[in-house]
């Protein structure tokens, strides 16, 4: 089972209402709540816009023009999913990032782990709370993407590779911000190789008109950073994709549930 397939099943629970604010996050990170609740007639031109204004502006992902590549307002902006599902080979889970949604977690923990019970059978569970940090390093150090998704990529002035340097620099910087921590001011980032470079796109389904977002397999990177906790880039975050993995892999506090 993977993350996306966790998420589904979680949210589905029959006779249990699991809080919205665990499913309420698009690709973008914004909280979302038009797709997911009812609208009176009179509504559906008023929530029509508040998607087209997601649309063009939160989760627009790549440059529009050359000037554009020097424009770092996404690294500014704080949206971006604290509550991530994600998986490996032996487990799935969900990563809850800062003070605001480790209380969130720790209020619902009983409630959580009663639901992924009845979505993985009698398996067992375990709750984590390692350190969540980035410092600078002195040598550069590898990290891995498995699934790297990117929304409305743009390729027309830069190759794929610096493009995914550009979002996952960023990205970095942006988590940083929202968690509290110093990034480097001399951060950077340089792809080394991408496993499955060929054009594959996975549909974005939240409620919004998403479309698709392009997935790349594989995405090997070098970074002057220590990564340790959960970081993330990319879109659709919240479903799983964009993990960064490292030798320490783990998050700021995470409930795990083995499906070997």
């Amino acid at each position: 089972m993977n993350a996306g397939d966790f998420r589904k099943r979680l949210r589905s629970v029959n006779g249990v209402e699991l809080p919205k604010l665990l499913f309420w996050h698009d690709e973008s990170g914004q909280t979302v709540r038009c797709g997911h609740t009812r609208t009176q007639p009179g509504d559906a031109s008023a929530v029509e816009k508040k998607r087209d204004r997601i649309d063009n502006s939160a989760r627009k992902r790549g440059p529009r023009t050359e000037a554009a590549l020097l424009d770092d307002s996404r690294a500014s902006d704080d949206a971006m999913p604290t509550i991530r599902f994600f998986h490996s080979k032996s487990f799935v889970g969900i990563h809850f990032l800062g003070s605001e949604m480790i209380d969130f977690a720790s209020q619902n923990i009983a409630l959580l782990i009663d639901s992924a019970r009845q979505v993985l059978g009698p398996v067992e569970f375990e709750v984590q709370e390692p350190d969540l940090d980035m410092k600078s390093r002195l040598t550069p150090r590898t990290y891995f993407i498995p699934s790297l998704a990117l929304r409305n990529p743009s390729f027309e002035f830069i190759s794929v590779e610096q493009y995914c340097e550009r979002i996952i620099q960023q990205d970095l910087r942006r988590q940083a911000a929202i968690l509290g921590i110093d990034a480097p001011d001399n951060l950077y980032v340089r792809i080394t190789s991408i496993g499955d470079p060929g054009t594959h796109w996975v549909r974005t389904n939240s409620g919004q008109k998403t479309g698709g977002a392009l997935r790349l397999k594989d995405v090997k990177f070098i970074t002057n950073a220590d990564l340790k906790g959960s970081w993330s880039a990319g879109s659709l975050i919240s479903k799983g994709f964009g993990s960064i993995l490292n030798p320490a892999a783990a998050s700021a506090m995470s409930l795990r549930g083995s499906n070997e």
